[in-house]
């Protein structure tokens, strides 16, 4: 059985906002396709490649600004979001507003799988029993506890000595993606 660990957070309110047109959003999953084809990521899932579908949620990551920026015609306003969810390790997320017919682009609170840790059971257990939390195949921490309980010098002990010390550094990643109005915390499942 494999446990995720990964962020989540009940952030509301204003969030980086592009308009695209269809012509862009057509580009970009034609980019998706290609891309994913190429390196093996997936980027959208399969059924976000199909046109009338136009609510979902793409991975922008593991690409450089530069070829996105093309994608999307040198907008400045989708480079924004899109350099914003690289900075924050997170998903983009299209969506179409149904009364004006727009189409938008915006940071999804949904982070990259990249920043995921996928573990065994065992290591989960191992690795919750050094933070020193209930060992649940199902929890959450809030990211600045975490991030305090990985700073203990008695909690870098208890990892080593569980032999889960080479995954504290994915753990501080995740950690360390809190934002002042997100309550972020970290979750496994």
């Amino acid at each position: 059985m494999i446990i995720s660990f990964t962020v989540a957070d009940d952030r509301v309110g204003a969030r980086p906002c592009a308009l695209v047109s269809a012509r862009q959003l057509a580009a970009f999953r034609s980019f998706a396709a290609v891309e994913g084809e190429r390196s093996g990521i997936a980027v959208i899932d399969r059924a976000a490649q199909d046109p009338a579908v136009d609510d979902f949620e793409a991975r922008v990551c593991p690409f450089a600004l530069a070829v996105l920026a093309a994608v999307f015609e040198h907008d400045e306003t989708a480079i924004g979001v899109i350099e914003q969810a690289q900075f924050r390790g997170r998903l983009v997320r299209f969506g179409r507003d149904k009364e004006e017919n727009h189409i938008y682009l915006w940071v999804s609170s949904t982070p990259d799988d990249a920043i995921r840790l996928k573990v065994s059971k065992a290591s989960a257990y191992a690795i919750l029993r050094a933070l020193g939390v209930a060992q649940e195949p199902v929890g959450e921490i809030r990211a600045d506890e975490l991030r305090d309980r990985l700073s203990d010098p008695a909690t870098r002990r208890r990892f080593a000595d569980n032999h889960v010390d080479h995954y504290r550094a994915h753990l501080n990643v995740l950690a360390a993606m809190d934002e002042p109005d997100a309550d972020a915390r970290v979750v496994w499942a």
